[in-house]
């Protein structure tokens, strides 16, 4: 266990401090989340076991957007991933909603909304530290959720917000736009 851990954690530094070689082209958002959303349900499969998760996905088919496919469902795994977590022992109503909200004239929102455990205003901040992970007893290290970040927000120009409430649940707002912006 402690060498899977280390090896995990080496690759999460590895991941978070590496520039990528970003790859920006036109992909439809819905099956870059499906991917990321089966992706999350495999790596949290053992936690949950025969637990049910109410899912629902809300992205027109036809919405597109210019990113670097591999790390916007890197971050896609890693913030529903957490979703997922959260939901653990939550038998009377595990759910989890991801949808998309047009938001600006080049933007959208997409929106990952779990009814788990919460978090409160520490944990939130905490959460989005290196190695601050919340999840320790079950192999986290504390580094999804600032990769995510750092994907949606300096890779891509966007924005990651999270609102939670304890025993209500957790919203991650991601806003991305459309088209890369070229002038860097």
């Amino acid at each position: 266990d402690r060498s899977k851990y280390l090896k995990c954690l080496v690759e999460g530094l590895l991941a978070y401090a590496r520039d990528a070689d970003l790859d920006f082209q036109l992909n439809p958002l819905k099956p870059m989340v499906v991917d990321a959303l089966n992706l999350a349900r495999d790596k949290t499969k053992a936690l949950l076991g025969d637990q049910v998760v109410q899912e629902r996905v809300t992205i027109p088919d036809e919405l597109t957007l210019e990113v670097c496919r591999p790390r916007i469902v890197q971050a896609l795994t890693n913030v529903i991933s957490n979703a997922f977590v959260s939901l653990d022992k939550n038998e009377a109503g595990a759910a989890l909603e991801i949808a998309t909200t047009p938001f600006g004239t080049n933007r959208i929102l997409l929106t990952v909304k779990d009814t788990g455990c919460g978090m409160e205003p520490s944990q939130v901040e905490n959460a989005k530290k290196r190695f601050r992970s919340l999840k320790k007893e079950q192999g986290g290290i504390g580094l999804g959720l600032p990769l995510a970040i750092k994907i949606v927000q300096r890779e891509h120009g966007g924005r990651l917000e999270i609102e939670s409430e304890i025993g209500v649940g957790t919203t991650v707002n991601i806003e991305l736009p459309v088209q890369h912006d070229t002038k860097e």
